[in-house]
């Protein structure tokens, strides 16, 4: 459970350099769940970062359902 805090943290500490846009809270935890679960440096170099840096939040939203791949295959649970 130690190493989880510690790597939320640094997931945290990251995005919060990455994003140049004021974001609410649900927004910012949405984000935070995705680039943790995604890695930071996906987050880093997609076009959904690109769009929230813009306040494009509506192209952001439909940037999600293209995350629904794993070793390139859709997952149901993903889409």
């Amino acid at each position: 459970m130690q190493y989880v805090k510690y790597d939320l943290a640094k997931s945290d500490q990251l995005l919060t350099a990455m994003i140049d846009v004021e974001l609410n809270d649900a927004q910012y935890a949405s984000i935070l769940s995705f680039a943790y679960n995604c890695g930071v440096e996906n987050f880093h170099v997609s076009t959904l970062r690109k769009k929230i840096n813009l306040s494009d939040f509506a192209g952001a939203s439909l940037e999600f359902g293209k995350w629904n791949r794993a070793r390139g295959n859709v997952m149901a649970g993903l889409t």
